[in-house]
């Protein structure tokens, strides 16, 4: 079964594209596409979202409905081969991604998505391959966020929120500066007296966010810092599966919500 329908050729380059994606899920979705060089072209695309999830093994946000974001593809020299994802489809996984990490709905919001092909490069220890990835880059409400998933699989790699309008407080003022440092210790040390309790209210909020694939076997406390956008305590976790998958997570300090998340090689 075919998934992919492509939306440009290799051939035509350095354009920047908008997409008005549809609303409807599982029926044919009209893909709107304008550029600087070509009259309005529209794709006829259809597609059954959920054999794409189930092909790849995917668990659907609960809540999630599908909505009308745009897409705008950032100018880029080569696009994906038939046996990656195609622009739309990397840009609904991304954005029910996004749903599982804020609960935010997309309507009229604008997904800025790039493609970045393999590579490879040279560390001490030999070759190391980098696989392609879609990327995307957005401001969504009062936060930025970025997030990049594996151009085939669809698989997260990462996943972060950054706040835009949380940095009014001048954190060069020492007084500012020792606070941040007490309420940092302060919320270390609440950990910590309840550590074990602690670390199965993350294990559940990780387990029924569905960013970890596989079972959890273990998950670890290593650290607390502090997020000067938001202005709030946060504390990172290594978690492991059971086949063995590693993740990281920075959840900020009511362990309710997630500030970033990254899978480990």
């Amino acid at each position: 079964m075919k998934l992919s329908t492509h939306l440009l050729s290799n051939s035509i380059k350095q354009l920047i594209l908008t997409t008005i994606i549809g609303a409807c899920t599982l029926a044919g979705t009209q893909f709107l596409v304008t550029n600087e060089l070509y009259a309005s072209t529209t794709f006829d695309t259809s597609y059954n979202l959920q054999e794409l999830y189930s092909a790849m093994s995917r668990q659907i946000p609960a809540g999630y409905i599908k909505s009308d974001y745009k897409v705008n593809l950032l100018r880029q020299d080569q696009m994906p081969s038939s046996s990656e994802l195609s622009l739309k489809e990397a840009a609904e996984i991304m954005a029910q991604e996004i749903y599982r990490f804020t609960n935010i709905d997309l309507s009229n919001q604008t997904l800025n998505l790039r493609y970045k092909p393999s590579e490879i490069i040279q560390t001490s220890s030999g070759p190391y391959n980098i696989p392609a990835t879609w990327s995307c880059s957005s401001e969504l409400s009062t936060f930025h966020i970025d997030l990049s998933i594996d151009s085939s699989a669809g698989e997260l790699y990462k996943i972060k929120m950054d706040y835009i309008d949380g940095y009014s407080i001048d954190w060069g003022d020492e007084k500012n500066t020792q606070k941040r440092v007490q309420v940092q210790d302060k919320a270390r040390q609440e950990f910590i007296a309840n550590q074990e309790q602690n670390l199965e209210k993350v294990k559940l909020l990780i387990s029924q966010s569905g960013f970890a694939s596989d079972p959890i076997s273990s998950i670890n406390y290593e650290n607390t810092g502090f997020n000067l956008g938001s202005n709030r305590p946060f504390h990172n976790f290594k978690v492991t599966t059971s086949t063995n998958k590693q993740y990281t997570f920075k959840i900020y300090n009511d362990l309710t919500q997630f500030m970033e998340q990254a899978r480990s090689e």
